[in-house]
């Protein structure tokens, strides 16, 4: 779409660069000039029309409103929770929410720190309370819907295809718009999601 709206702005500064030259130099009143013209006021209103129904041509191309046209190395744009909670989808509207009991529980025992996570570049152990790896420095997992840090005291899972962290009622949410994970955009069900719960020792 894009090159054709190039194109057509290529074509019609051309027609009306030459519809000047040849009155310029030809004088008024001549065939080209008359051609040049007709072209050039066509191609201007066809630019207009073009310029105007740019977003109805995307939804015919894509089948989907221009701002979602997947983008990405993956083919697919990647979107925050606050993007889709904007605009609810029938499925949330039609049925109930999933309830987070029916998330499998894997409960991670407390010895005094708040140990959380593994470290996604080199599989260490990380604090809680720390901001990088001790081993290989990298940084804390954050929600991978919102992108926010992740605390001992929220409702956090792992997804089953990376392994990686969100928030248990983004994920959800995200999960129920969309059907596939937020990270590597594989397809999950919410019933495959691990929930990670504290006890204290």
């Amino acid at each position: 779409m894009a090159l054709f709206f190039i194109i057509g702005i290529i074509l019609t500064s051309l027609a009306w660069i030459g519809d000047v030259v040849s009155w310029a130099w030809l004088g008024n009143g001549f065939t080209l000039d008359i051609i040049l013209f007709l072209v050039a006021i066509i191609l201007t209103i066809l630019l207009i029309i073009m310029w105007k129904n740019q977003d109805k041509t995307s939804q015919i191309l894509f089948g989907k409103d221009a701002s979602t046209v997947p983008q990405g190395e993956s083919g697919k744009k990647k979107e925050t929770i606050d993007e889709f909670e904007q605009t609810p989808s029938k499925k949330q509207s039609e049925k109930e929410p999933l309830a987070s009991s029916s998330i499998p529980q894997k409960t991670i025992p407390q010895d005094g720190h708040a140990i959380l996570f593994t470290c996604p570049a080199c599989g260490a152990v990380i604090d809680a309370e720390a901001a990088n790896c001790p081993s290989c420095g990298s940084e804390r997992p954050v929600c991978i819907v919102c992108l926010s840090d992740l605390r001992k005291e929220e409702e956090i899972v792992i997804t089953p295809c990376c392994r990686n962290y969100a928030h248990s009622k983004h994920l959800e949410n995200w999960l129920e718009v969309k059907g596939y994970c937020p990270s590597c955009l594989k397809e999950i069900n919410q019933k495959e999601v691990e929930a990670i719960r504290f006890e204290d020792e």
